[in-house]
């Protein structure tokens, strides 16, 4: 009789669910554009140091042994592929995936930070005619073709993301930047409203690389939140932000580095990349990722030592959190299904799981654990809401169940 039955019940997570089996003795790799490209490659790193160079030789996690290696890596460390001035097109044509995913299989690479996209709305790459800031700045470009655009992007960030799904490596994804915060771009482009177009476009990119990071079940690290709290609204940007109660200067680059140094500038001489100060939230951010998705236990770097870090003296208290709050309000984990009720009725079994919108799930069940699964119905899109699936014929003695979100 069907009322004697007994039903198991299991959620599984997460389609490739991380391991939270995590040591700091880990391999880190990293591609990306010139916010991960070591400074000391782009000619700037006398003065200056970026979150892969700072957690390297201050937290001493490995990114491999320093080298010349050719492009896109040219000098620095052996698993960051990140290289100046890529966009997500220039991830693929520059095998960055390619080439770290061998590391990978190979050389043991373990965790990786992806982060790319803002220099997809870079205004100062390319020719003004074809380049994408400029032309939605101006209002040239019509909402189809920023549209477009966008999708050509994000189907690049999936492709390197897709690389390592069937590997054992752990993944962070961030979110692009926007360049319209900083000095050299405000001054250029000096009309916030026309900036406020490309910002929302910019938003329009990481809202997709907010979706992949959850169909792929990864971490996202939302860099352009953080930036909106560092530096303000375009039409209102800050002027200091206290680090260890010392003021760094948002608005100010570092001009003259040598003879006269501005380390507490948040820009360094190009006007355009985050000074060290900066770069060691970024760094924070990353790592507050790892900690929250995989367990890595990595401490974040002190206010002090931020500042330490940029030879800038401690002011005597902390002073960060009161101002932009947590890091950890800037990570955002990928959301589970989760199966909330079970009904029986008559013949019948009514599951209903919890979905987050526009991703795929399948319900599975089966009668041996042992035995694999099958599919009781695919391709579910998810509404945000809440599901229900029936099973009209659970006639075995005992069975189980689980929902999966599909990549």
């Amino acid at each position: 009789m069907y009322k004697s039955c007994k039903i198991a019940l299991f959620l599984f997570l997460a389609v490739n669910a991380a391991s939270f089996a995590f040591a700091q003795t880990q391999k880190f790799g990293a591609m990306g554009d010139s916010l991960t490209d070591e400074y000391s490659d782009q000619g700037n790193g006398g003065y200056a140091t970026n979150w892969v160079t700072l957690l390297s030789v201050r937290h001493n996690l490995d990114f491999g042994s320093t080298g010349t290696w050719g492009e896109p890596r040219r000098n620095g460390y052996a698993n960051n592929w990140a290289r100046s001035g890529a966009s997500s097109g220039d991830l693929i044509a520059e095998s960055q995936p390619t080439g770290l995913l061998g590391q990978v299989q190979s050389n043991g690479v373990s965790l990786i930070v992806l982060e790319i996209g803002s220099d997809d709305f870079n205004p100062f790459l390319g020719s003004s005619s074809t380049n994408a800031y400029v032309q939605i700045y101006n209002g040239s470009w019509a909402a189809s073709t920023i549209k477009n655009y966008i999708s050509n992007n994000l189907n690049h960030i999936e492709t390197a993301i897709s690389n390592f799904q069937n590997t054992s490596a752990n993944m962070v994804v961030a979110d692009a930047l926007d360049l319209g915060a900083v000095p050299l771009t405000s001054t250029l482009y000096s009309d916030a409203t026309k900036r406020n177009r490309v910002t929302a476009a910019i938003q329009q990119e990481d809202d997709g690389i907010k979706r992949l990071a959850q169909k792929y079940g990864l971490p996202l690290a939302d860099t352009l939140a953080i930036e909106k709290a560092i530096f303000g609204p375009n039409e209102n940007p800050s002027t200091t932000l206290l680090v260890g109660n010392t003021a760094i200067k948002i608005t100010q680059s570092d001009s003259n580095p040598t003879s006269q140094p501005n380390r507490a500038a948040a820009f360094i001489q190009d006007g355009v990349h985050p000074h060290s100060n900066i770069q060691g939230l970024l760094a924070n951010l990353f790592l507050e990722a790892m900690n929250e998705a995989y367990a890595a236990n990595i401490t974040l770097f002190t206010e002090r030592e931020i500042l330490g870090n940029s030879g800038l003296a401690y002011g005597g208290s902390d002073t960060l959190i009161s101002q932009i709050g947590s890091y950890s309000n800037y990570i955002v984990l990928p959301i589970h299904p989760k199966i909330t009720t079970l009904q029986f009725t008559n013949a019948a079994v009514k599951l209903n799981f919890t979905t987050v919108t526009n991703q795929t799930y399948a319900v599975e069940t089966t009668t041996n654990l042992s035995a694999g699964w099958g599919t009781l119905t695919a391709n579910i899109t998810g509404t945000g809401g809440s599901i229900q699936i029936i099973d009209s014929s659970p006639k075995t003695p005992v069975r189980f169940y689980r929902v999966r979100q599909l990549p």
